[in-house]
């Protein structure tokens, strides 16, 4: 996290218009950082080591919703920098889609997942390539990886992607996710994906206002909405198969508790399977009234941004459930 030295009033955003300048720095940089004028001294901020960025300068957003709470939170734009680092995503390999950006726990997702090559995978809510892109790559780009795309776009940009990297087991599919029961032939995949829509609650602040996405109606709403992807996806997964399932939020109602939903609803068959877990993930959320038990909490991960022992985990919410069908493949209806 950044600290910034600023004489913000007690209400930062009754004046939000206003523009404001600011000195901005960083803690724990270590000592191979230059250290001059624009450093803090030491002794002035209890021995900590606080490193000049540069300047900045606040810039007229309206108050974002941080969480589940209005949030007072004032947003900068850098005008100075000490070091003119670009940002990953001008580099010439990045725009040029020659490769994908992927965070951590989303690598850990697909790694847990572990596609082998000449299987059949479905990724039934394609947002962005990274996740798409690793599985393809675990799969040494032999098999058959079909990516649901909600929207045109979505699945040009996927189309593009596959022609530029030249990955040819990428496929990209436009229609509804919940519909690809109807589509395309069930019990059939050998690992699923499902990263479906969420409160996304633990990710970076919006810039926006969302004013009914964080009540508990919405809430309840996600979650309900979830289980229609869980159910649909099981149908889809053959048995002895795996089932991926992630969310962005840190909201227990749509993660650990949608596990148990699926645990507890039998015509799925599935059975969570266990997950090395990470030094910068913790447990799921246990003993809470109507939660998982502590043996399920166990075998499932959970990114929050803060501290996980020792580790500073600076990544955005993310959880990760896998599951494995059981049971034998169904009958085809006799003609």
């Amino acid at each position: 996290g950044s600290d910034v030295e600023d004489d913000t009033p007690e209400n930062p955003h009754e004046n939000w218009l206003d523009p404001l300048e600011v000195r901005v720095y960083a803690e724990g940089i270590d000592d191979i950082t230059p250290r001059g004028e624009g450093t803090w001294p030491d002794e002035k901020l209890d021995s900590m080591l606080y490193t000049f960025l540069g300047t900045a300068k606040s810039v007229n957003v309206a108050p974002a919703r941080l969480t589940t709470q209005r949030s007072r939170v004032t947003v900068f734009k850098m005008l100075q920098r000490t070091w003119n680092v670009p940002s990953i995503e001008q580099c010439t390999i990045i725009k040029e889609r020659i490769a994908a950006v992927e965070s951590l726990p989303r690598q850990v997702a697909i790694r847990a997942l572990n596609p082998q090559p000449g299987e059949r995978i479905l990724d039934m809510c394609h947002e962005k390539d990274g996740m798409t892109v690793h599985a393809a790559i675990l799969m040494y780009d032999i098999g058959v990886l079909d990516s649901v795309c909600r929207s045109r776009k979505i699945a040009t940009e996927l189309n593009q992607l596959r022609r530029s990297s030249k990955i040819k087991c990428i496929k990209a599919l436009k229609m509804d996710a919940l519909e690809v029961d109807l589509h395309l032939e069930q019990e059939s995949y050998d690992r699923v994906i499902i990263f479906p829509p969420c409160s996304e609650i633990g990710s970076r602040p919006r810039l926006v206002n969302h004013e009914d996405i964080h009540t508990s109606q919405a809430l309840v709403d996600f979650t309900l909405l979830q289980r229609s992807f869980l159910s649909v996806a099981s149908k889809m997964v053959k048995p002895g198969g795996k089932l991926l399932y992630c969310t962005s939020t840190v909201n227990p109602l749509e993660n650990e508790m949608n596990v148990k939903w699926v645990l507890e609803n039998k015509r799925l068959r599935m059975e969570l399977i266990p997950l090395e877990r990470p030094p910068e993930a913790a447990a799921g959320m246990s003993g809470l009234r109507g939660f998982l038990g502590e043996k399920e909490c166990e075998r499932v991960l959970r990114f929050e941004p803060g501290c996980e022992g020792d580790v500073l985990n600076t990544s955005t919410a993310f959880f990760i459930a896998l599951f494995e069908k059981q049971g034998n493949r169904k009958a085809e209806d006799p003609k």
